[in-house]
C-alpha cells in the first residue's frame, strides 16, 4: 500500500512538476520533498497541532502564496482518531483561503491533490 501510494505520487510530481518546484502537503508529509526533490514553501516542516497565532498562520498563508504554489497535497486526518486534531479544525483559516484559491483534482492513496485556480484572487 504505501509502495503504491509513493509510486502514483512520484508519478502525478514528475508529469506536472519538476524539481526544485513549490509543492506543499498539510499537515505535512516531509518524506515527498526529500524523495522527489520538490520544495516546502512554507517555513514550517509540518503542522501538527495548531499555530501560535493568527498571525503565525497569516504567514504561513502568505508563504503558500508568494511562491506561486501549484499543487498542495491535504490529508486531514488526526492520528490519534480525536476531531479537534484534524488539521482543517485547528487551521482553519488556511482551509478556508485553500478551499478558496485551490480545486480537488485527484485522489492519490490517502491524500487529496488540490490545484491552483488561476482566477482566484
Amino acid at each position: 500500500e504505501d509502495a503504491a501510494f509513493l509510486d502514483g505520487l512520484g508519478r502525478f510530481l514528475d508529469a506536472r512538476t519538476k524539481p526544485g518546484d513549490f509543492v506543499l502537503t498539510v499537515p505535512g508529509f516531509q518524506l515527498m520533498y526529500f524523495l522527489f526533490d520538490r520544495r516546502n514553501p512554507t517555513p514550517f516542516p509540518h503542522v501538527r497541532r495548531a499555530f501560535d497565532s493568527a498571525t503565525e498562520e497569516a504567514a504561513y498563508i502568505a508563504s503558500i502564496d508568494a511562491h506561486g504554489t501549484r499543487y498542495v497535497m491535504v490529508e486531514d486526518f488526526a492520528i490519534d482518531g480525536r476531531a479537534e486534531r484534524r488539521f482543517a479544525v485547528y487551521a482553519e483559516a488556511t482551509m478556508n483561503w485553500l478551499t478558496d484559491h485551490y480545486r480537488p483534482i485527484q485522489r492519490i492513496g490517502r491524500m487529496l491533490v488540490l490545484e491552483r485556480v488561476e482566477a482566484a484572487s
